[in-house]
């Protein structure tokens, strides 16, 4: 049977990548929650993310249905007619939404990236139809932890920022939900390795934007400091993968670059 899709995340740069990769899947419907004042703002919110992709702008309203909601709030901020859709019809949810600045506060991140995927499993747990929870949280769970990390490894214990942390509890949120799921950790993720195109310019950027300017002249880092970077439409192929890949469910998987691979400082 054909899935129907909830995507979260959809307006950002890995959510356009996987929207994109789900236009190619035999999906049926993709609906995509996008917080906005009413419905035709949601749907012109989505174009404005769009308008480079012909071929996804022109299914805008037909195959993927901007929806209007907010999942940082109770029944992710939904219309009751929205909500019974969803909950009537919905089989595969791609919690692809988070706050990834580094700028913001530890309230922020808990708002958005904990108690934002404790909603997603709340109104996942109401479809009856659901086949897969699909959470896209970070390599970065890791935290300070060295060495080889395996995917099914206990949670680290300390983590370098806010942001690690509140990932790391909410994928914890998604393992003890008693859900089908699949977890995606990928690396910082870069623009479309084709292309070159990416939403903003901040991670890795950020640090190439300063050099170029000339307000950073030293990185404090070993010139053989690897890189754990990857391409975006790399890691939207692979969650776009194990979305349809029945095998994945339960499954923990490492989107990072191959060591031989990965960049250097």
């Amino acid at each position: 049977m054909p899935d129907i899709v909830l995507l979260t995340g959809a307006t950002g740069f890995l959510g356009t990548e996987l929207a994109a990769r789900l236009a190619d899947t035999d999906a049926e419907k993709i609906y995509a929650l996008v917080r906005a004042a009413d419905s035709d703002a949601a749907c012109h919110r989505l174009r404005q993310a769009w308008c480079h992709d012909k071929a996804l702008y022109d299914q805008i309203g037909t195959r993927f249905i901007p929806v209007r909601g907010d999942f940082t709030k109770t029944d992710l901020g939904l219309s009751e007619s929205d909500c019974k859709t969803l909950n009537e019809t919905a089989t595969l949810v791609i919690h692809a939404g988070a706050e990834v600045s580094f700028q913001k506060s530890k309230a922020d991140f808990d708002t958005t990236n904990l108690t934002g995927t404790a909603n997603m499993i709340d109104a996942a747990k109401q479809m009856k139809n659901l086949r897969r929870f699909v959470y896209i949280s970070t390599a970065y769970v890791a935290g300070q932890r060295k060495g080889v990390i395996m995917e099914d490894a206990p949670a680290a214990e300390d983590y370098s920022n806010y942001y690690e942390k509140s990932k790391a509890e909410a994928e914890k949120l998604v393992h003890q939900s008693g859900l089908p799921y699949s977890v995606c950790r990928p690396g910082m993720i870069v623009g479309n390795s084709e292309t070159g195109w990416i939403r903003n310019f901040n991670t890795v950027y950020y640090v190439l934007k300063m050099l170029l300017l000339g307000r950073l002249r030293v990185i404090p880092a070993k010139p053989d400091t690897m890189l754990n970077i990857v391409p975006g439409d790399y890691v939207a192929d692979c969650i776009a993968g194990i979305a349809m890949d029945s095998e994945a469910e339960g499954r923990i998987f490492h989107l990072t670059c191959p060591k031989d691979a990965a960049p250097r400082a």
